[in-house]
């Protein structure tokens, strides 16, 4: 959620937030994906919640399939990281 105003709140992603861009994504090619990504980490396919730890291990693990999974890795973890910083700022 990012809301404007005197501060700027942007929350950390969830699991379920790659998940529904990763299905945008790839479509057809999601399912394959999903389970290669989740057998990595590893954590069950039908996962719903990672601790911090677990989800930049995802997101790690996602890189590491393709340019595709790549690019939607790192859109989450600059998201991660901004989070962590502006909640260590106090915003």
């Amino acid at each position: 959620m990012i809301t404007f105003g005197p501060t700027t709140r942007i929350t950390a992603p969830t699991i379920g937030d790659v998940r529904g861009s990763l299905q945008q994504v790839l479509q057809e090619e999601f399912d394959p994906v999903w389970t290669v990504v989740c057998a990595a980490v590893p954590v069950a396919v039908t996962v719903e919640q990672l601790d911090e730890e677990g989800l930049d291990r995802f997101i790690a693990a996602l890189a590491e399939q393709g340019p595709l999974c790549r690019v939607v890795a790192m859109s989450w973890k600059i998201r991660r990281t901004a989070a962590r910083k502006l909640a260590e700022l106090g915003r």
